[in-house]
Order: structure tokens, then C-alpha cells, then sequence
């Protein structure tokens, strides 16, 4: 029997961060579902926002490619190469690059797409200004350009090698960083310069569904975590708490926007009711200034048959306009 070309706690903490992981981006995707399901039909239906449910649709697609993908992964680690620790082990570090290059594929475009809904949400919230607009463009330019230095060349950074999808991570973070602050102090502002009183919780929970804070978090952990690991297995609890996060950060970077779609709804919703609201409001000075017109005339006409007839009480006719 040969030696184990790892040691044993290294083979079992791969082991366990392949199914785990993948049990738990199924979970989360899962749950994505259920709220893209209920979040597109609305934008489908509402015929405003046909570019956003499209970026949507084609990020909820890259999510489940991913997912599918990390599926096929498990596969031919725990079914065709169970043999021993040892050979699962080497599928997980160094198996065909075919199927792993589609999950990383679709795991930085799904990235892309977010960052970029997130990006033109804040340049709306900022009234479109193009500063604002051409400042994310150059970061997402960026990310577009590393995106094939990292699919194709496979390249690294610095003596510990690592991967450039870190530096992909680190300007996404920028991305989302900024126009999380950006729409954060944009609703701190107008809730102030409005005076609406919210409660401190639909407050927060307002932030972070516009900034996409958790996305931002996420995103944040993740990158750091996978420049702390490096190309080393030295330190497993970095290892395992990597793919934990990079599991967890594939259907988040979905539920984000898609929690950003369900404001937007909510918000064409409110602005559509005070708009019904200010045309009833309206109708009804209309309608009591004809009544008010008609009084008038029947009170002069009154007036005028008590000029020809003489009351008995005399001021009766004197309360006329």
C-alpha cells in the first residue's frame, strides 16, 4: 500500500469543504430562487424595467451554471474517484480544468452583472450624474479586463502565489464599497432633508438593501480570506473558511440585486398610489367648486322669487354671496 501523498487532516478538511460547501451554495441558491421567482414576474410584468429584468435573468443564470458546475465537481470526486482519500483528494486540487474553469467563468461574470446593477443604481440615486457614471465604468473595465488573465493565463501574484482573482475580488470590493457609501449617505440625506420618520430598523434595513451591504461584506471576507490562503495548505481553518465564503458568495452576489429589484418595485408601487391619490384629491375641489356654483345660482334664483314674493322674515334673504 503507498503513502498518502498528503496527510490525512489535509485530504479530510478538502474533503469535507468539497461536499459541504456544495451542499450549502445549493441551500442558498435555493433560496435565491424563491425570491428571483417572485421578483421577475413583476418586472416582466410592470414593462418599465425590460434591461434590468434581462441583467437579472442572465445573472440568475450565470448562478445556477456555477451551481451545476460545483455539482459536477462533487461528482467526480465522491463517485468516480472514490477510491481512496488520496485519489479524491487529487481530483479536488488537480482534476480536468474544463469543468472548474466554467464555475470560475460564471462565478466572476455573475460578479460583473452585479457590481454593474449595482454601479447604475447608484448613478441613479445620484441623479444620474456622469461623473459618477464614468468613475464605475473604469472599475468595471477593469474587472472585464482581468476576467481572461484570469480564465486563460491562470496568473499569480507575488512569491506566495496568489491568484489574480484576489486583485478581481479587491476591485470589486472598490466597486461595491463606494456605491454602497454612495447610496447610503444618498438616503441618510434625503431622509433628512425630507423629515420622514422611519423606524430605525426599516432605516437599516433600507441601507442595506439599496447598497448592497451584504454583498459588499461578503465579497470583502471572501477576497481576503483567499489572499490570506494563498496557494498554501498549511493553515486548514483558512482553507475550509475560504471555500465556506466562496460557497456563500456565489448566491449572494445574486440575492443583492435581486433584494434591490423588490425595492424598485415597491417604490414605482408608492409613487403610482400618492399619484392615484393626488388626482382623486384633485377631482373632489372639482367637483364641490360645481356644487358650490350650483348653490350659488339656486340661491340667486330663491333670491330673486323673494324679491317678488316678500318673505315673512326679512334678513333670510340678506346671507347671500
Amino acid at each position: 500500500m503507498s503513502d498518502p501523498q498528503f496527510p490525512v487532516n489535509v485530504e479530510q478538511a478538502l474533503i469535507d469543504s468539497s461536499v459541504e460547501t456544495t451542499i450549502l451554495q445549493a441551500f442558498l441558491t435555493g433560496l435565491y430562487t424563491l425570491l428571483f421567482v417572485q421578483a421577475i414576474v413583476p418586472l416582466v410584468r410592470e414593462g418599465r424595467y425590460k434591461i434590468y429584468a434581462l441583467a437579472l435573468t442572465l445573472l440568475y443564470a450565470m448562478i445556477v451554471i456555477n451551481l451545476a458546475s460545483a455539482w459536477d465537481i462533487l461528482r467526480s470526486v465522491v463517485v468516480l474517484s472514490d477510491a481512496t482519500r488520496d485519489t479524491m483528494a487529487l481530483q479536488i486540487l488537480g482534476g480536468p480544468l474544463k469543468v472548474p474553469r466554467l464555475a470560475n467563468a460564471s462565478g466572476s461574470i455573475a460578479i460583473l452583472i452585479a457590481d454593474s446593477i449595482l454601479a447604475w443604481r447608484c448613478y441613479v440615486y445620484w441623479q444620474r450624474n456622469i461623473f459618477v457614471l464614468g468613475g464605475f465604468s473604469l472599475l468595471i473595465l477593469g474587472e472585464v479586463a482581468l476576467i481572461p488573465t484570469y480564465l486563460v493565463l491562470n496568473a499569480t501574484l507575488g512569491p506566495h502565489q496568489i491568484s489574480i482573482i484576489c486583485l478581481y475580488f479587491l476591485i470589486s470590493v472598490g466597486i461595491t464599497t463606494i456605491a454602497t457609501s454612495m447610496i447610503a449617505y444618498k438616503i441618510i440625506t434625503l431622509s433628512r432633508r425630507r423629515k420622514e420618520h422611519i423606524r430605525r430598523y426599516e432605516y437599516t434595513a433600507q441601507i442595506i438593501v439599496e447598497s448592497g451591504l451584504l454583498y459588499s461584506v461578503t465579497l470583502f471576507i471572501t477576497a481576503v480570506l483567499l489572499a490570506v490562503q494563498g496557494s498554501s495548505l498549511d493553515d486548514l481553518n483558512v482553507v475550509q473558511a475560504a471555500s465556506y465564503f466562496g460557497a456563500i458568495l456565489t448566491p449572494v452576489t445574486g440575492i443583492a440585486p435581486t433584494l434591490t429589484s423588490y425595492r424598485i418595485l415597491s417604490t414605482t408601487a408608492a409613487d403610482d398610489e400618492q399619484n392615484s391619490h393626488l388626482a382623486v384629491q384633485s377631482r373632489i375641489p372639482f367637483a364641490r367648486g360645481a356644487q358650490t356654483t350650483n348653490g350659488h345660482e339656486l340661491s340667486t334664483i330663491k333670491a330673486a322669487d323673494d324679491k317678488r314674493t316678500p318673505s315673512p322674515e326679512p334678513r333670510a334673504g340678506g346671507y347671500h354671496v
